[in-house]
C-alpha cells in the first residue's frame, strides 16, 4: 500500500494558525497535502513552504482558503482533482515551484491549478473573498489535460488580482494579456518521469533558462540544492538543470 493515495486525510491548519513552517518534506498518499485555512486579520503568513514535494493525493495536492502562503521551490505534483487550488481568496506568492498533473488512478476532469474569490453559502447566497494576489514567478504549470488552468472569478465583481510572471503554462488562455508576463505556452516541460514521480527537467525543456533573476531574488539553491543559476538565466521550476 505504500504508493496508493486516500491513505490518510490531509495536513490542516485551522483558521487563525499563523507562522507555519514546512521544510524539506516529502508528503504523499492522502486525500489532501495541505489544507491553509482562513488567516483572519493577522499580517503574518499562515504558511511559509520551501524545498516540499507533495503528491499522489486522492483529492488534492494544496489547498489554501482565503489565507496567506509563500513557496518556493516547491513540487505540487499528481492529485484526483487538483495540485494547487486557492480558493475564496487570500494572499499568494509561489516561485519557483512546479506544479504538475499527470493523475493516472483514473479520469481527472478539474484543472491542475484553480484560482477562485467566491462561494456559495448555505442559503445558497454568492459570498465574496478578495483575491487580493496570487503571485506566480518562475513556475511551471502543467500536466496531462488540454487545459491545467482556471481563473474562476465571479462575474459580478470582486478583486482577482493575479499575475503569472515567466511561467510556462498549460493552457487555452492567450498568455499575452493583463496578468501575464514573459510566459510560454504549451510547450513541453521534458519531464523524466510524471509517476515515480519526477518533476526535474531534462535538456530540451522550454523552461530552460526561461525565468528571471529579478523574479529569483534571494532563492540561491533549487530543490536538490543546486546553484539556481546554472546557465544564462534561472530555469522556470523547481529544479535547476545543472
Amino acid at each position: 500500500y505504500k504508493d496508493l493515495p486516500g491513505m490518510w486525510g490531509k495536513i490542516w491548519l485551522s483558521a487563525g494558525s499563523k507562522d507555519n513552517i514546512i521544510d524539506y518534506a516529502i508528503i504523499k498518499n492522502g486525500r489532501i497535502g495541505v489544507h491553509v485555512d482562513t488567516l483572519g486579520a493577522s499580517v503574518n503568513p499562515t504558511l511559509t513552504m520551501t524545498n516540499t514535494i507533495i503528491d499522489n493525493m486522492s483529492t488534492a495536492c494544496f489547498v489554501a482558503q482565503g489565507s496567506y502562503v509563500k513557496a518556493e521551490n516547491c513540487v505540487f505534483g499528481n492529485a484526483g482533482y487538483f495540485s494547487v487550488l486557492l480558493n475564496i481568496g487570500g494572499n499568494y506568492d509561489f516561485r519557483h515551484c512546479t506544479m504538475g498533473n499527470y493523475w493516472s488512478h483514473g479520469t481527472r476532469s478539474a484543472s491542475a491549478i484553480v484560482l477562485n474569490n467566491y462561494y456559495e453559502d448555505v442559503y445558497g447566497d454568492t459570498q465574496i473573498r478578495d483575491l487580493t494576489n496570487a503571485y506566480f514567478g518562475n513556475c511551471i504549470l502543467y500536466g496531462a489535460n488540454e487545459d491545467e488552468l482556471l481563473l474562476d472569478k465571479y462575474a459580478s465583481g470582486g478583486i482577482f488580482n493575479f499575475n503569472f510572471d515567466h511561467c510556462l503554462l498549460k493552457t487555452s488562455m492567450s498568455v499575452s494579456g493583463s496578468g501575464f508576463t514573459d510566459c510560454i505556452r504549451n510547450q513541453n516541460p521534458a519531464f523524466p518521469n510524471t509517476q515515480l514521480p519526477d518533476f526535474s527537467i531534462v535538456s530540451g525543456s522550454a523552461a530552460i533558462d526561461a525565468g528571471d533573476a529579478a523574479v529569483t531574488g534571494t532563492i540561491m539553491y533549487d530543490i536538490l540544492g543546486n546553484p539556481r543559476i546554472a546557465g544564462t538565466a534561472p530555469d522556470m521550476g523547481a529544479y535547476e538543470l545543472q
